[in-house]
């Protein structure tokens, strides 16, 4: 039995019969994606029988001022953070009052998803990545920027990414 020959397309109907994603879209982790695959358990869990945030589960830290443990905690790249918070309840409330991290967590929670299933949390603490999300402007052009780069923690525009 011979096999068919095969049907040559043009390139005109090879495109009307496929479909290719948009560049950006391969270049940015959609949110809906993000969400289900990585998430965020800051505000979900709460201690229950009892415990509670008391310094005892502080361990040393508890001799310190809550401004020298920010200082701390501030030096610490956003993964060690989330691995930290694991420790105790104590720690973790220490950790979710940390200003910057607050605020990524409350404002931006997709670009800690995006970060933290990316692996590249190791890379930045959360004043890098609290000063990135302050600046509005593209890192190349000064435009608007709503996209931040993984790779160097810089805004693009939508522009400087089909580039």
């Amino acid at each position: 039995m011979a096999l068919p020959t095969p049907t040559i397309l043009t390139s005109d109907e090879f495109r009307l019969l496929t479909w290719s994603r948009s560049s950006l879209s391969r270049e940015t982790i959609p949110p809906p994606s993000l969400q289900k695959h990585c998430p965020l358990d800051n505000g979900r869990h709460e201690p229950q029988n009892g415990e509670d945030y008391n310094a005892s589960t502080l361990g040393v830290l508890r001799a310190l001022p809550i401004e020298m443990i920010h200082s701390i905690l501030n030096l610490l790249d956003l993964q060690s953070l989330t691995d930290l918070r694991r420790i105790s309840w104590g720690i973790q409330a220490l950790v979710n009052t940390l200003p910057t991290y607050k605020a990524i967590v409350h404002h931006t929670p997709d670009v800690l998803r995006a970060l933290l299933s990316t692996k590249m949390a190791g890379y930045y603490t959360a004043q890098d990545m609290f000063n990135a999300l302050c600046i509005q402007s593209c890192f190349g052009c000064g435009n608007f920027g709503p996209f931040i780069d993984l790779f160097t923690g810089y805004r693009y525009s939508r522009m400087r990414l089909k580039l």
